[in-house]
């Protein structure tokens, strides 16, 4: 046991000491995307990380902060997860050289450099592996869980061979501690508890072990602790607040995320969609020449040791058709990118199939070139004897009889010669091929996972918090705009006047009131504030009470709505600005605004090397876009489009975005393919379904727009926006019992609106109506233009009394009224039209019918 040991010791260390400095040299210097600038805050402050919190990570990450005497805070974190990735690459190591052991019965099975060389080469090929290589250069959970999954399962292996009863207990309270990192270990664990019990049933006729173990587990368990423990001190990155039992439960099985993974309803052929993407990427970590390997190490597996086989077939098939299942995800870029870390501990299973594979392949290759030295005779005639192992032979050239024959001049017999050099060449062959394999994955991903010049998040995040007023509250909306501001704001200590709304994927009750009571009750102007909305209230309610309510000024990163008409969001920069209505940027300002900022060398030239890269660049393309059409720099703008969307390919919000700015100023005509680029990587995606109705009527596109128009009035039957692009387009189209009833439920939700009521009494004019349904639409008409006049004197007397704030007055507390109910369009538009106006005469015969124009594809 002490030898086995110290050979262990050994061939863990040698793995862990080639495949950290690779980490370090391609280490990130500070914070990157993902979830990268939220784990360094969580473990820099000792505070708690999205769901499950994460709490053994948090403690490990700090203390390499303490620990570590140089680099910033996020190098040190970013440390923490090479270390921990190269301990794991040694754990892999060690699975490895048990199955060799085990296969050793093989006839192609020849032990290379003391039987460290197969299972070290192995260990560095899945630490250099795609996926496994990108999360141990940066601030990620995943190098700590493969760790776990490798260590549990040697102790489970180490357990079934000697049945050392601390092999048993180093087991259980590794399980318990690696439930505290991730939840994939779950179920995980319960297939490796299962091969335990099936190997070693008697466990369960003594209750005393089993409850000795149990504690064992709950001991490494006990770790969650720390959640409640950390949460009631208020740490700056406090997710879920799981100050009680019942919210430390509900963070720790990850209820937040309860309505959102696995929604959408699973069919067969999209499944196998997601798993060739699957056997896509599988390829790509060991790189394609080496994944052939794998199932050859399967069956050699198989044939070794079939129960072991099993476990960790199951363990695989958990890892990768069961996360398939589980999540159920569309098969878009934005989603294949972040659900594919979750594959992981399946690449580590795989990478000690993967030595077993190159056992077999380099004990054939050495056996192969040992039987050359050892049975090749050569003389004139050419004929030789090449054998193959130790049962078959191949006999090739002249000859009279079994074996070699020369027919012709002298036999030379050169088998002293080649089993002296043959086994010394093939010997160092095979050790040189091993040797030489690792560097294949190495040199195939070192671009892609080279993070020590990635600057991208950082720049992006300084210079959001850059473009932020004094005071602001910030509303970001992705986590590479959040998480790099937390970072830089709660551990580098920069711009702590910002307030982030948006830090735990929405904006919080719990932030909205600490807000109204930091803030006091009194607004500007002695008006009294109205409190938050109601606990759980939809965003834009949340939003809109931040606007109008809140003293300072708010900024988001994209366009949402604002829920009132007293402001509009107008560019500043990178990020938007909610500015009372009407309100002219300066641009003199924005140009100032655009040469402060300061990107790395290289950030526009160099190719991105990730998906946060990506979304960091498109975001600065369309704004840079926004801001050159607010100068009427057309053509520049439209670049700068395209070559956000070249980023954005793949991914529907941004593209949808890019549709939507290019609608909004008026270039509807070049806003629609990039809402059918969004609609096609998702169809069904609201947002993009309702961009394109609007671009289709500003286009003038009434014919292909009307599909879009009446798909949004099945979903949204009371947007006004919508209502009036599909009456002017069945209008355009001639459809005038269409048009009508579009217009009069419009008239109906508008109430007061000048220009609609105008424009639905100049389509009946138009259409010859009945002169009373004229008459009543000018008098209501004049009324509304009447009340509109009322209302503009009272803005200028309030605000030249100082009051009202930085919008038009309004009653305190009085919020603005709901829209009315409105019934969904009926079958026939026409009689909906006169149920909506009973007086309306007929149009006359030859009343234009609703063609069967086909949907959206």
């Amino acid at each position: 046991m002490g030898r086995r040991t110290s050979e262990g010791l050994r061939l863990f260390l040698l793995a862990f000491s080639l495949s950290l400095p690779v980490y370090v040299l391609t280490l990130a210097p500070t914070v990157s995307g993902e979830d990268s600038g939220e784990l360094i805050t969580a473990a820099a402050t000792l505070g708690i990380a999205h769901p499950p919190g994460y709490p053994l990570w948090c403690l490990l990450g700090k203390a390499f902060t303490v620990l570590v005497p140089f680099g910033n805070v996020a190098y040190r974190v970013n440390l923490c997860s090479a270390t921990l990735g190269a301990c794991a690459a040694g754990v892999i190591a060690l699975l490895v050289r048990r199955f060799t052991r085990l296969a050793g019965g093989d006839s192609f099975a020849v032990p290379l450099g003391g039987g460290f060389t197969v299972p070290l080469t192995a260990a560095l090929c899945f630490a250099f592996s795609r996926d496994f290589w990108a999360q141990s250069v940066v601030a990620e959970v995943y190098s700590l869980n493969v760790l776990f999954l490798a260590l549990v399962l040697h102790l489970a292996l180490l357990w079934d061979d000697t049945r050392e009863p601390r092999c048993l207990y180093l087991l259980t309270f590794a399980y318990g501690l690696s439930l505290t990192n991730h939840s994939t270990m779950g179920p995980l664990g319960v297939a490796i508890a299962a091969y335990v019990l099936w190997r070693t049933p008697w466990i369960l006729r003594r209750p005393l072990l089993l409850l000795n173990l149990v504690g064992s587990v709950l001991v490494g368990f006990s770790i969650f602790l720390y959640l409640p423990i950390r949460s009631l001190a208020d740490p700056p990155m406090d997710w879920g607040d799981p100050e009680t039992f019942a919210a430390a439960a509900r963070h720790v099985l990850r209820r937040q995320y309860a309505g959102v993974e696995g929604v959408r309803p699973r069919v067969l052929s999209e499944q196998a969609v997601l798993v060739a993407c699957f056997l896509k990427d599988f390829a790509m970590q060991l790189t394609p020449l080496l994944a052939p390997l794998v199932p050859i190490g399967l069956w050699r597996h198989w044939r070794a040791e079939r129960r072991s086989c099993v476990l960790l077939s199951v363990l695989f098939a958990a890892s990768t058709l069961g996360i398939i299942w589980l999540f159920n995800y569309p098969a878009v870029r934005e989603d294949l990118v972040v659900k594919r870390t979750f594959f992981i501990p399946a690449y580590a299973i795989a990478a000690v199939w993967l030595g077993l594979g190159l056992d077999f392949g380099l004990g054939l290759a050495l056996r192969i070139g040992l039987s050359l030295g050892a049975r090749t005779g050569l003389g004139p005639g050419l004929g030789f004897r090449l054998g193959i192992g130790d049962r078959t032979a191949l006999d090739l050239g002249p000859r009279s009889g079994p074996g070699i024959a020369v027919r012709r001049g002298p036999r030379f017999d050169l088998g002293a010669l080649a089993r002296g050099l043959g086994s010394k060449l093939g010997s160092r062959l095979a050790l040189l091929a091993a040797a030489a394999t690792p560097a294949l994955p190495l040199a195939w991903h070192w671009r892609e996972n080279d993070k020590s010049d990635y600057l991208y998040a950082e720049d992006y995040a300084r210079n959001l918090l850059l473009s932020l007023k004094e005071r602001a509250i910030f509303i970001p909306t992705s986590d590479h705009s959040t998480f790099p501001v937390i970072y830089l704001q709660e551990v580098e200590g920069l711009r702590r006047d910002v307030l982030l709304a948006d830090r735990y994927g929405g904006i919080e009750d719990r932030f909205l009131d600490r807000l109204f009571q930091d803030e006091g009750r009194e607004r500007r102007g002695g008006r009294l504030a109205r409190p938050p909305p109601a606990a759980g209230a939809p965003r834009p309610e949340k939003i809109r009470w931040l606007v109008e309510e809140s003293r300072r000024p708010v900024f988001l990163t994209v366009k949402e709505p604002l829920g009132t008409e007293r402001f509009q969001l107008a560019p500043r920069g990178l990020i938007l600005e909610a500015v009372p209505a009407g309100h002219k940027p300066d641009v003199a300002e924005l140009d100032a605004l655009w040469e402060s900022y300061r990107w790395s060398e290289g950030t526009f030239t160099k190719a991105p090397r990730d998906y946060t890269a990506d979304m960091v660049l498109a975001d600065h393309f369309v704004a840079r876009a926004r801001h050159r059409l607010l100068k009427g720099q057309r053509r520049e703008a439209l670049d700068d489009m395209r070559s956000a969307a070249a980023h954005a390919w793949g991914i529907k919000e941004p593209l949808n975005n890019i549709g939507g700015e290019l609608a909004e100023q008026g270039l509807a005509a070049e806003a629609i393919p990039y809402l059918l680029a969004a609609w096609e990587v998702e169809p069904g995606y609201p947002t993009a379904r309702r961009n394109l109705a609007v671009a289709n009527e500003g286009a003038g596109k009434y014919a292909e727009g009307l599909p879009w128009f009446r798909l949004q009035l099945r979903e949204t039957p009371s947007d006004r926006a919508i209502l009036l692009a599909a009456a002017r387009g069945a209008a355009a189209l001639g459809l005038v019992s269409e048009a009508l009833t579009h217009y009069f439920r419009l008239a109906r939700l508008a109430g007061d609106d000048a220009e609609v009521l105008a424009e639905v009494k100049a389509f009946l004019e138009k259409e010859r109506c009945s002169p009373e349904l004229i008459a009543d639409y000018g008098e209501r008409l004049k009324a509304a233009e009447e009340a509109r006049k009322r209302r503009h004197e009272e803005l200028v007397q309030a605000l030249e009394a100082g009051q009202g704030g930085a919008g038009a007055p309004q009653a305190s507390g009085v919020p603005s009224p709901p829209l009315p109910q409105v019934p969904s369009p009926a079958l026939d538009p026409l009689d909906e039209a006169r149920s909506l106006h009973p007086n309306l005469e007929p149009l006359g015969p030859g009343l234009p019918g609703l063609p069967g124009l086909p949907g959206p594809r």
